[in-house]
């Protein structure tokens, strides 16, 4: 959702920052449907492979990326915290947050609404996700021989400041 969303904002080039080749699983599943899309439509992928948890490290070594590939004119992050840090030494190094470099996260954490610009990202409902999880248990315990179960949260996109189309840099 993110990386169409940049696709059709007229990005080709799109960098993915926060994860590794193997990572907790909802981040895997980020970076495989990133991969996916970019494929499907015949672009390069752009990995700047980090640990999602070691959010500053993940920003430096992402604006470091951007700055030696400059076809990249926009950066998926796997959280809404590595995006809002990777914004922040984007600016520190004179980049231009979007004109220069468009922005999106994950998670809608509530930060993402106060930065400047407002962070696009893909929200998940945590409530529901709780909620299914529960029903899950709950399941399994009343049914332990039963068929494993599974449900599915689909998240949304909450478009909001920090996607612009691509300027030559």
């Amino acid at each position: 959702m993110a990386v169409e969303h940049l696709v059709a904002a007229g990005h080709r080039d799109i960098g993915l920052i926060g994860t590794e080749a193997i990572c907790y699983p909802s981040v895997q599943d980020r970076r495989t449907g990133y991969a996916e899309v970019l494929k499907a439509r015949g672009l390069a992928t752009h990995f700047i492979d980090a640990s999602y948890v070691l959010t500053e490290a993940v920003a430096v070594l992402g604006v470091d990326y951007v700055q030696r590939h400059p076809a990249v004119t926009a950066v998926f992050g796997v959280t809404d915290l590595i995006t809002i840090a990777f914004m922040q030494q984007a600016r520190n190094a004179g980049l231009r947050i979007p004109a220069d470099v468009s922005l999106v996260g994950f998670d809608d954490i509530d930060l993402a609404s106060l930065v400047m610009p407002a962070l696009t990202t893909v929200a998940v409902d945590k409530r529901l996700m709780g909620r299914a999880a529960f029903a899950l248990l709950t399941h399994r315990l009343e049914l332990p021989a039963a068929a494993p179960a599974q449900a599915v949260v689909v998240p949304r996109l909450i478009e909001r400041e920090s996607v612009v189309a691509p300027l030559s840099r």
